[in-house]
């Protein structure tokens, strides 16, 4: 026929994928609607209620529903009859919730849908549509709230545990010291950095095999593994060395966190009285060290001096100390300076917020975006990248900065904080340019499969193209993330731990507030911005979503507030740390600096958290 200069139309086309269908030979037929395309002869509502009815015949349900997929999307809508017929074949081999978008896609467009054939049984099929129809709503936002509460939970909880584990494990070398009262602490930081070093290169080592297997084994073995980790630990509790009974009633807020709210409303309860003339007044106060007593206690800071009225005895109460302090009306000085100092690194804490966010959104997406790549198994090695440029980055600064600024301590800090936002806003571009340029070639390449989902809407009935960009142009993007975490974090340590009143077991406590604040939130951010975007931005799929615009919005409202912060950085760094260092070398003989008497904090001191 070709060969006499006749080519087939339309009908004879339909007719041979007919016979085909009726022989069971499948590969012919796809040849024939690809000849049929390539021709120009789109396939219309007759081939797909051919393909579909005759895939059926042959039990093939899964390649009808595809056809019956395509169809729908070429804006063909099949007949009544087709429609009938697979969804009565779909629920007669289980495949309910497939039978259940059809009828409702059906109902839709006005269609009296005959799901129930004569020949199946009544029972089961109303079983099953109450279970998967009826119902399916309501279980897709039980799943959705499931996904969201046990997402946090992950996240929160694993930025919360890291620090406690490395203090346990700093603890436990300082009950090996020979000496207790004079523990070398360098000694036990080397040894805790050592076992925590091994631990991560154990770790990585074990991830590059395991990173190819499948996820599924990835995650029985992982769970076996933390598992196995959580009796061993609980198993070998007698042989830890524990805190002496002294250190076991301390009343610090390092040993009970909820201290802070107990201050907050004792205080709440006194503010009526006046201010103290003296400073035997307050509960618990000793001035060892102190060369005056001071009526204002540490940290002074304007809008927190009421928060001393929490640790003034009420001497016209009929109530002993102790009784005061068990009715939540009275705290200690320790407690009250505790409180006071944590509310103070609140606004600190704040400028984190959306670097954190940042942080949390290119940790979670990279390693998709490199999942989605032509060589995926490369992937954990831009996660060692990250993780080596992180650990370098902090040790690098904090040998180089104590180099060129030895004595400013705070400065130090500081410059590292200042550093690590400059590069989160670089770092926000460049996530926003590669994920353009991932999407670009997506459109330019020839990787595409196509997929069905169970959903009712039909967004998600779709070709999912997969990229063919080299994963190495996502290097750039992890390296500058390793930077950004490295710099920013462990500056905000070294800031927030960088003072001669706090105890030893507040500086353990405040890393894990700030890995808390800047890792937690910034998880639990992304989390609400992710499932509330109403599929806006993300569908269930990356290569469906609109990472792009994210990344740019992040981009957009991001770098103003970051660049704010930097500003006010700068403006404490060069302005206001020299006299910064001039009080803490004051403060090194001294619990509390003489210039507190006199000395009223600013609004910089307070919104910039000056230790002054």
């Amino acid at each position: 026929m070709v060969e006499q200069g006749i080519h087939p139309d339309k009908m004879t086309y339909n007719s041979l994928i007919l016979g085909h269908l009726r022989e069971g030979k499948l590969s012919k037929v796809e040849d024939l609607v690809s000849d049929m395309k390539i021709k120009g002869l789109n396939p219309k509502a007759d081939t797909y209620s051919i393909l579909v009815k005759g895939y059926c015949e042959l039990n093939n349900f899964g390649e009808a529903y595809i056809w019956y997929r395509e169809m729908f999307e070429n804006g063909f809508h099949p007949s009544l009859s087709i429609c009938n017929e697979l969804t009565t074949s779909l629920k007669q081999v289980g495949r309910l919730k497939e039978a259940q978008i059809i009828s409702s896609e059906m109902s839709i467009k006005g269609m009296d849908a005959h799901i129930i054939n004569e020949d199946m049984p009544a029972g089961p099929v109303i079983l099953g549509l109450l279970h998967f129809g009826a119902f399916s709503r309501f279980q897709e936002q039980i799943d959705f709230l499931v996904i969201i509460i046990g997402s946090i939970l992950v996240a929160v909880g694993r930025a919360g545990l890291m620090p406690f584990v490395r203090r346990f494990t700093a603890e436990q070398f300082e009950a090996h010291e020979a000496d207790k009262r004079n523990i070398k602490v360098e000694r036990v930081k080397a040894r805790e950095e050592m076992w925590w070093r091994f631990a991560w290169v154990a770790g990585s080592l074990v991830a590059i095999p395991l990173f190819k297997s499948e996820w599924q084994v990835r995650l029985i073995i992982t769970g076996g593994v933390m598992g196995i980790t959580c009796v061993l630990f609980y198993l070998a509790t007698p042989l830890y060395h524990k805190k002496d009974q002294v250190a076991a009633t301390s009343t610090r807020i390092a040993e009970k966190p909820f201290t802070c709210i107990r201050v907050v409303r004792a205080a709440l309860l006194k503010l009526h009285m006046e201010y103290p003339p003296s400073p035997v007044h307050f509960f618990c106060y000793n001035n060892i060290n102190d060369e005056n007593d001071q009526l204002e206690l540490w940290p002074q800071v304007k809008l927190l001096r009421w928060i001393d009225k929490a640790a003034i005895i009420e001497s016209e109460s009929t109530l002993g100390h102790e009784e005061q302090e068990k009715a939540g009306r009275l705290c200690s000085v320790t407690e009250v300076q505790e409180t006071k100092y944590i509310l103070k690194l609140i606004p600190m804490w704040s400028t984190f917020l959306v670097f954190g966010l940042l942080l949390s959104a290119g940790n979670t997406f990279s390693a998709q975006q490199g999942i989605e790549t032509e060589s995926p198994d490369l992937l954990i090695y831009l996660v060692l990248l990250q993780s080596i440029t992180r650990e370098t980055v902090s040790t690098l600064s904090r040998f180089l900065l104590s180099k060129w600024f030895p004595k400013a301590r705070l400065k130090q800090n500081m410059m590292r904080i200042w550093a690590g936002m400059l590069v989160s806003i670089l770092c926000s571009v460049v996530l926003w340019q590669v994920e353009k340029h991932r999407r670009l070639d997506i459109d330019k390449s020839d990787y595409r499969f196509y997929e069905y989902s169970l959903m009712i809407d039909k967004s998600d009935y779709r070709f999912y193209e997969y990229s063919s960009m080299s994963i190495w142009w996502l290097a750039p993007q992890f390296l500058l993330l390793g930077l950004m975490d490295g710099l920013a974090m462990y500056g905000l340590e070294g800031f927030t731990i960088d003072d001669d009143h706090l105890s030893g077991s507040m500086k353990n406590f405040l890393p894990a507030i700030n890995t808390f604040v800047v890792t937690g939130i910034g998880n639990t951010l992304n989390i609400i911005f992710v499932f509330s975007s109403n599929k806006t931005l993300f569908q269930n799929r990356l290569n469906n979503s609109r990472l792009d615009h994210y990344y740019k919005y992040l981009t957009i409202y991001g770098t103003p507030i970051n660049c704010v912060y930097l500003l006010l950085i700068s403006i404490f760094v060069y302005r206001l740390s020299d006299a910064a260092q001039v009080n803490e070398e004051s403060m090194s003989k001294a619990t509390v600096p003489d210039g507190y008497t006199t000395k009223r904090a600013t609004w910089g001191d307070i919104f910039l958290c000056d230790r002054y």
